[in-house]
């Protein structure tokens, strides 16, 4: 059975979606692996935090997210 699943990548800055940064991805099924790179630049001051975010916006059948590897470099 296909039940399309359509994700949401994003960042925040300081509890502030960084919109422009959002991006968008489709798997075919609920147990679809999908790569989706999220390249953003985001300026830091002394006690800024950046959080990353993966949300589920359409299809599944359940609330869980696997996320097997995510890497984040902070220059």
């Amino acid at each position: 059975m296909f039940l399309r699943v359509d994700y949401i990548i994003y960042i925040a800055k300081n509890g502030t979606v960084v919109s422009q940064n959002k991006i968008y991805g489709r798997g075919l099924a609920t147990n679809d692996i999908i790569v989706l790179p999220l390249d953003a630049v985001v300026e830091l001051s002394t006690n800024d935090f950046v959080e990353v975010y993966a949300q589920r916006f359409a299809g599944g059948t359940s609330d869980a997210i696997v996320t097997p590897n995510m890497t984040l470099i902070v220059k």
